[in-house]
């Protein structure tokens, strides 16, 4: 079904909620709440709010409300109250993204390594899937900026690096997200390869990409198989692939 946000003529509607939730954890903060869980709340709010911003594609205030975010989980950070990276990583690499769409690639480049710091960082601490797919998705925009910087050489070895990772994660059939990170992947080696004039290889990257894909679409057959089956009820595999497709 469609949500409030989803339909048309409605984005100002539920940024308008957003924004009215910041104000009350305003109230509750001069209330006494727990401080550092409200200032979590805040971030989830801004990064919501950047995230509305950025589907309208306003991407000056989207960068605002990431960075906003951003400042107070450093902050947290800072002080010890960070459970995990990943919502820093994410903030970065939304940043570093939206500078890079707006041409500041120097900028862009400086949020990216940002993130691969952090990605790099959470995987040495908590070694979970989780953790490698973000450090994953970290050196592909890593190998996006440098490619747009004209250094394919270097682009290349973070594409590299994200696709051996990728191949590492194809193997948990628990969830879809890990293959189809793997099909970019192969897809954006095969281009550099193309620019090179190194047809074989990227053929054979090409191959492998389509050999992925072709994995992914027996995958969603099972799991509208599964979906069946399960009508009424819930199925761990149906349920963690649901949003992919």
């Amino acid at each position: 079904p469609d949500r409030i946000g989803n339909i048309p003529g409605t984005s100002g509607i539920m940024l308008q909620i957003l924004e009215e939730n910041l104000g009350k954890l305003d109230q509750m903060m001069d209330m006494g709440a727990d401080p550092i869980a409200q200032q979590k709340r805040r971030i989830g709010n801004y990064e919501r709010i950047g995230g509305r911003c950025f589907a309208n594609k306003d991407y000056d205030k989207a960068l605002e409300y990431y960075k906003k975010a951003l400042s107070i989980g450093v902050e947290l950070d800072e002080s010890g109250k960070i459970e995990n990276y990943r919502g820093l990583i994410i903030d970065y690499y939304n940043i570093g993204w939206i500078l890079t769409e707006q041409g500041k690639l120097e900028e862009g480049w400086g949020a990216h390594q940002k993130a691969l710091e952090l990605a790099q960082k959470q995987v040495m601490i908590t070694d979970d899937n989780q953790s490698k797919y973000d450090l994953s998705v970290c050196y592909q925009y890593c190998g996006d900026v440098k490619k747009q910087m004209g250094d394919i050489n270097k682009s290349y070895e973070y594409y590299n690096k994200a696709m051996e990772i990728g191949e590492e994660l194809s193997k948990d059939k628990s969830t879809i997200s890990y293959s189809r990170a793997l099909a970019v992947y192969y897809g954006k080696l095969a281009d550099i390869e193309m620019e090179r004039g190194n047809y074989e290889e990227a053929k054979k990257h090409m191959i492998s990409n389509i050999q992925v894909k072709e994995e992914i679409a027996k995958d969603k057959a099972n799991i509208e198989k599964l979906s069946a089956e399960s009508a009424g009820g819930h199925h761990p595999y149906v349920d963690l692939c649901k949003g992919y497709y």
